[in-house]
């Protein structure tokens, strides 16, 4: 990666042999800020994943929770929520769900004063909303995952730059712009369940609403669609920032 560094970077200037202290200093700093631009270069073309944050009853899904954990397992976005999320998720979660060990699962930034103060007034929603949009500012993700949008006004979500959208939109999202690595966060996920089986699984997930989500994976396993094929969704607009259909 060095090496690829200094190539593109062309040559760097040398400072004289000799020469002046303060001019090799001077150079010095010109090649640290050469650099510098060459890995923000490097950043822009490989982006982070899109951050989302998941409200209770998405978390407390544990179907849905554990096709949004392998997505991020393998690389293709950043899941968080926050104490008081998790608190409820806790308590809606099913008797034979492991919601206890959420805490374990992951990692997230509790809002400050700041971000709640910045959320205090927003007209026409609930505290619970705000508590999420707070979280969503404090750990810096771009769209809040829900399975009610319904509960989060347009005008809201455009005056704080959040993107709001159900589980089946962000992961449906994903399948067509990721498909391979979908795949095999399915296959993890399948391995999480009993009996493991693909019907099994996609049953559940038909339970949640997520129908787009279920019937891509379908048809994908009907086809014999495996990960390393080409394949193409050409559904809606993409849920998540940063993402969207193969082009």
């Amino acid at each position: 990666m060095t090496a690829a560094l200094v190539r593109d970077a062309g040559a760097f200037p040398e400072a004289p042999a000799g020469g002046d202290t303060d001019t090799s200093v001077a150079l010095s700093r010109e090649t640290l800020e050469q650099l510098a631009r060459l890995v923000k270069a490097q950043a822009l073309a490989n982006p982070p994943a899109p951050v989302i944050l998941v409200d209770a009853r998405v978390l407390s899904s544990r179907i849905l929770r554990a096709y949004l954990l392998q997505a991020a397992a393998q690389g293709l976005l950043g899941v968080t929520w926050s104490s008081s999320i998790l608190d409820e998720a806790r308590a809606r979660a099913a008797a034979n769900d492991p919601a206890p060990d959420l805490a374990t699962l992951g990692s997230w930034v509790e809002p400050t004063h700041a971000e709640f103060a910045r959320v205090a007034t927003i007209p026409a929603v609930s505290n619970q909303v705000r508590a999420a949009i707070a979280a969503a500012l404090a750990n810096g993700a771009g769209t809040i995952c829900t399975l009610d949008v319904w509960r989060y006004p347009a005008f809201v979500m455009t005056a704080f730059r959040l993107n709001v959208a159900t589980p089946d939109e962000v992961l449906t999202t994903l399948v067509g712009t990721n498909m391979p690595k979908m795949l095999a966060a399915h296959r993890q996920v399948v391995r999480q369940f009993s009996p493991q089986s693909d019907a099994h699984a996609l049953a559940a997930v038909h339970r949640t609403g997520s129908h787009r989500l279920a019937n891509v994976f379908t048809q994908l396993l009907h086809l014999g669609v495996e990960a390393q094929k080409p394949w193409r969704y050409v559904g809606g607009a993409p849920a998540v920032p940063g993402t969207g259909p193969a082009a």
